[in-house]
């Protein structure tokens, strides 16, 4: 019958317990199931939206979006350049709609200390958002 101590020939083999392991994995799934359509709906709000569906500053539904390029100590608002009391009165222009988009960009190698001062005047203006970007050595 087997109760004995002797060797009957058959080797005990261990078996590994997937179940654990099996566990992980589901939850692994839930987690990235969950996390994946946040993560682009949040790159997809990171992305500029079409040239083509924005609307001129005359207003309609939607926004514009306007651009300050520092560079080499000038500073262009949407191409023109621009001193720093004017930037700040078309900032401050009630004209141009608080969900209009700026985008503070500066050139390679342009210093903090000719960037700081214009966001300052981006917030004077009370505007609370600002996008980044780079732009080209001449204020493209």
């Amino acid at each position: 019958m087997g109760f004995g101590g002797g060797d009957s020939g058959e080797e005990v083999r261990p078996l590994m317990n997937v179940v654990p392991f099996i566990d992980i994995m589901l939850v692994l799934l839930v987690v990235f199931m969950l996390a994946v359509p946040a993560l682009q709906k949040s790159s997809a709000d990171q992305n500029p939206a079409d040239k083509s569906s924005e609307v001129s500053d005359t207003g309609a539904a939607g926004a514009a979006s306007h651009e300050i390029c520092v560079s080499r100590g000038s500073v262009t608002l949407d191409g023109v350049r621009t001193d720093r009391e004017s930037l700040l009165r078309s900032l401050s222009d009630p004209a141009l709609p608080m969900s209009d988009t700026i985008t503070l960009s500066a050139a390679p190698g342009t210093p903090w200390s000719e960037v700081l001062p214009v966001m300052g005047i981006i917030t004077e203006s009370g505007r609370s958002k600002a996008a980044f970007s780079v732009c080209g050595e001449g204020g493209d």
